[in-house]
């Protein structure tokens, strides 16, 4: 029988008294590395579409001279084989594969669902909704999951959540859905798991639960009709405290809720008679500039009296001194009476407004609103904020508010 030994250079003692550099064991790419410091290692020498790459095996304390021939000539054998084989690159997916399974061994739901909220919250309008998320994972989504490993949720378990609110709280359990939805596919893209996402609607759960709308009407912000609002507004004037303030001013610019509670000083221009809100606080990021009407302006100098903070519309439950959350609203069902509508709800009575007792475009309400283009074509060739027509149309609202005058 031959003596295969004679195919290689290498022997154990040739290992141990190696010198620095590099010595071939002659046959499948073996090479043995020795480094100025004495240290060891077997190197894997292949081509690769042309050019020559090397490949490190092991310290050969860790791999002996047999074991390492015998991997290298494995290694050989498929680079030769297959010329798009890549032993290098096959390596590092294998220990990015065994890095990912042993990350993914105690990652949970609520965890995903954590950092989602912390990379999303800054984009998101306000802080109510941040804490929207919260409890609404709290309640419904964390008793049944948020303990589970991310990449073992399954249709049952989002059902599990589901199905006992699907029927009677339809929009926070579509909500829900939704919510649950984004985790995991933000999940999904850090790898965290793989394969469908089992709280999509289109090609899942559609497929099981009713569709929410033809459960229930989709509830929106009740509002005021517009033919009533000169009454309403007569009312309003009759109190005098910085609740009845804001809402009026609330109205009269067809401001968000949470626009009014963050206004301050500094975004009021009294010279231009104009209310600059930041794009921090704008559901569009854009920076949002509003006209101001007579009676707005006098609101304003009226405050400014007695003003003590940064704030305009100054609060005393809130550390910062602006308005609580709910204040208007509760200003609103408690001292008015008015306990079927909402704060909200005066930007529809506007809308309501200018759309059949106006000859003011839709576009001009819509920017008066500071509403989202969703409409790209449109949002790209819309350059101006429209100042002078909004103006114009701010002031009719509050000629139609009060068509006796302010005073």
């Amino acid at each position: 029988m031959a003596d295969m030994s004679s195919n290689f250079t290498l022997t154990a003692i040739s290992v141990k008294n190696a010198k620095a550099g590099r010595h071939s064991d002659k046959a499948n790419g073996l090479y043995l590395q020795v480094k100025a410091t004495g240290a060891k290692s077997w190197l894997f020498r292949f081509q690769y579409h042309g050019k020559r790459k090397e490949m490190g095996l092991g310290a050969i304390s860790s791999l002996s001279l047999a074991d390492a021939r015998t991997l290298a000539a494995e290694l050989n054998k498929k680079v030769k084989n297959d010329p798009s084989f890549n032993p290098i690159t096959t390596r590092k997916k294998d220990i990015e594969k065994l890095r990912i399974e042993d990350q993914q061994k105690n990652i949970t739901f609520e965890w995903c669902a954590t950092q989602y909220i912390e990379a999303n919250k800054a984009s998101w309008s306000n802080t109510k909704h941040i804490q929207q998320w919260i409890n609404t994972l709290t309640t419904y989504v964390y008793p049944v999951m948020g303990d589970m490993n991310i990449k073992d949720i399954e249709l049952d378990d989002v059902l599990e959540v589901l199905n006992p609110i699907w029927y009677e709280k339809t929009e926070t359990a579509s909500r829900i859905r939704g919510r649950i939805e984004k985790i995991i596919s933000w999940a999904t893209v850090h790898k965290y798991r793989c394969g469908m996402n089992p709280a999509l609607w289109e090609t899942n759960l559609k497929l099981i639960l009713p569709a929410p709308s033809k459960l229930k009407n989709v509830k929106h912000h009740a509002s005021l009709p517009y033919g009533d609002i000169q009454g309403f507004m007569v009312k309003l004037r009759k109190k005098h405290n910085v609740s009845a303030y804001a809402l009026e001013f609330l109205i009269l610019t067809a401001a968000r809720t949470h626009n009014i509670m963050s206004a301050k000083w500094d975004q009021i221009d009294f010279d231009d008679e104009l209310w600059t809100i930041h794009s921090s606080d704008m559901k569009s990021k854009n920076i949002h500039i509003v006209p101001l009407c007579k009676r707005c302006i006098k609101i304003l100098r009226d405050l400014e009296q007695t003003r003590t903070c940064e704030y305009i519309f100054e609060g005393k439950s809130r550390t910062h001194g602006g308005l609580s959350n709910n204040t208007m609203d509760k200003f609103l069902q408690d001292y008015l009476g008015y306990q079927n509508i909402t704060v909200h709800g005066f930007r529809s009575t506007f809308k309501d407004w200018a759309s059949e007792l106006t000859t003011h475009s839709n576009e001009v309400s819509e920017m008066g609103l500071a509403h989202i283009i969703k409409n790209k074509a449109e949002a790209a060739y819309r350059r101006g904020n429209l100042m002078d027509k909004r103006r114009l149309m701010m002031n009719d609202w509050e000629s139609f508010c009060y068509p006796d005058g302010i005073d």
